[in-house]
């Protein structure tokens, strides 16, 4: 005898949207109110020296989607900036560091947005650095950190040089 049920499908199940798939990882390590705690902050990097650490730092809240950085470097691209800064190119020879290294940055996540200061200091006016969640400074030893509002965390850290380390 032939059955005389009629095939259902089973009901649509939902589909991941394109950020549900993009931020996977994410989403499962710290759910959707971790990742958009991390899609509201703004950083701002204060770089001294090569600056190396801060923008690995960059590049790794970047990629999980950080709402928004600021690179605050006066420094002007030279030649031995490009053997330890992937963010450089040949072509950012001669151009200002922190607008080089922040254009390619954003290229690694369209969805963050990024800005550059090339001014010495932020001194001159402080209410420009009040807008970021945190920010990270690298320093080379014997300078000194900037001077920065006391209503945002900081982090600071030293970058001893060879030549200072083996003078020990």
């Amino acid at each position: 005898m032939a059955s005389t049920e009629s095939t259902v499908p089973p009901p649509m199940q939902h589909l991941p949207t394109s950020k549900e798939r993009k931020y996977d990882r994410q989403l499962r390590l710290w759910a959707a109110s971790g990742q958009q705690a991390l899609e509201d902050a703004h950083i701002l990097l204060i770089n001294s020296g090569p600056g190396v650490t801060g923008i690995e730092t960059l590049k790794n809240l970047v990629l999980p989607g950080i709402g928004q950085f600021t690179i605050q470097d006066s420094a002007v691209v030279n030649e031995a900036d490009l053997g330890v800064n992937f963010f450089l190119e040949e072509n950012s020879i001669n151009q200002f560091r922190a607008s080089e290294t922040c254009k390619l940055l954003k290229e690694l996540n369209p969805d963050v947005k990024g800005n550059s200061i090339t001014e010495v200091s932020l001194k001159a006016d402080p209410s420009r650095n009040r807008c970021a969640d945190l920010i990270y400074s690298h320093y080379p030893r014997g300078s000194l950190a900037p001077t920065c509002s006391n209503h945002i965390p900081s982090s600071w850290s030293h970058h001893q040089s060879r030549e200072t380390f083996s003078d020990r």
